[in-house]
């Protein structure tokens, strides 16, 4: 290969690097400013469904103490 050629594939290297370069910073701007909201709002749903199953659980062992288990007569009358 003669010296023109190198020095044209040596640009055309280059300019591929700045262009991926480029393309992975717009990819975590993006992210950022679009998705990243989305994620925070979502580990907060998820937050406050694992706490009303926890806390519906925590009733419900609090009614199999008093002897008002799910299905009892006791416990039907409760829901109502």
């Amino acid at each position: 290969m003669d010296s023109g050629t190198k020095q044209k594939i040596s640009q055309v290297y280059d300019k591929m690097h700045v262009v991926l370069w480029s393309g992975l910073v717009a990819l975590l701007i993006f992210f950022a400013l679009y998705r990243l909201p989305r994620l925070r709002a979502f580990q907060l749903k998820e937050l406050q469904v694992r706490n009303v199953v926890d806390l519906a659980a925590e009733e419900e062992a609090v009614c199999a103490k008093l002897a008002m288990g799910k299905g009892t007569p006791a416990h039907d009358a409760v829901l109502l």
